[in-house]
């Protein structure tokens, strides 16, 4: 719930405040040494968030995360001071400790597969190199991070791609965790309710998520959703080497999507079977949560529409 112009999280006061010293030190959430925020830090310059740094908003650098909740097995629910993290912008930084409190505090249900970078035409890729402050066709809102080697053993960048608004009853978004080897763990996370009896795949038991998945995820979508496996034979390429004819296509000043690829997905929902096989099968690396933490690739067993594929 909002609070004026803080947002409540519900438990022992704590509410995504912002509370500057009179030494310039500016700390969030709770007023203790751990809870500062970096803004404008030092980053190399190749990094995504220093190509597109904004002056009115810019990267954030941090140690704030939530540990515990439902979905984490422990008794421990609590915001904490972590390993650093890059937050993309400050209005990143409020979404993601938004989204983190809701997803370690509410039920959810996903399925995942790890997936070559450019499979699909490289719609992965190019959601991946864009700017974090560019829209995406199909979501409400994104939001970009980057984990320091202390999270996951090495340097990874995560984009969330947020699929529902006021108007759902439920809130359901992607994450895409980019690794240094060229894949990506894709995740599409939903509270919707599930349908009774739609037997055990994701996009049985979760239709609305699965429609709105489609439309942002676009060629990748059969890879996530119908467990399409990557046989790396549309794996296109490009001169610019930024991920194939999508890349090409989306050139559009806003950061619009151009729609093609929405059209590739049309009717074609039922046309694989839901198989467990796909790029992801044999990985057990962590999957992020958005406190930073991970879970293996493939799932977790016991929720249900989960897929495994490890």
């Amino acid at each position: 719930m909002v609070v004026g112009r803080h947002v409540d999280f519900g438990e022992n006061g704590s509410c995504l405040r912002i509370v500057r010293h009179g030494n310039g030190e500016v700390r969030a959430i709770k007023d203790e040494p751990g809870f500062r925020l970096d803004f404008n830090p030092p980053l190399p310059p190749g990094n995504l968030y220093q190509q597109h740094r904004q002056q009115h908003d810019p990267p954030v650098v941090s140690r704030i995360c939530y540990r515990g909740g439902i979905n984490y097995r422990s008794d421990i629910s609590q915001w904490v001071s972590g390993f650093p993290s890059t937050d993309a912008s400050l209005s990143s930084f409020a979404k993601r400790t938004i989204l983190q409190h809701f997803s370690s505090t509410h039920q959810t249900n996903s399925t995942v597969n790890v997936l070559n970078r450019y499979v699909g035409g490289g719609r992965l890729d190019g959601l991946l190199t864009q700017s974090p402050h560019t829209p995406v066709a199909g979501c409400t809102t994104t939001l970009s991070r980057e984990d320091g080697p202390g999270w996951h053993g090495s340097i990874c960048r995560v984009r969330f791609l947020v699929l529902t608004d006021s108007s759902h009853p439920f809130i359901a978004w992607i994450s895409l965790l980019e690794w240094t080897d060229g894949t990506v763990d894709v995740r599409v996370a939903t509270t919707e309710a599930p349908v009774a009896d739609a037997g055990g795949a994701f996009k049985h038991c979760f239709p609305v998520t699965t429609l709105l998945a489609r439309v942002a995820l676009g060629r990748v979508a059969p890879y996530v959703i119908d467990r399409q496996v990557d046989d790396d034979n549309d794996d296109d390429s490009d001169s610019d080497g930024h991920g194939g004819w999508w890349d090409d296509m989306d050139g559009d000043s806003d950061g619009e999507d151009s729609g093609a690829e929405e059209d590739n997905d049309e009717g074609d929902g039922d046309k694989h079977d839901d198989s467990d096989s796909g790029g992801g099968q044999g990985h057990t690396r962590r999957h992020p949560s958005l406190s930073g933490g991970g879970k293996k690739a493939g799932g977790e067993g016991g929720q249900l529409g989960e897929e495994r594929n490890a």
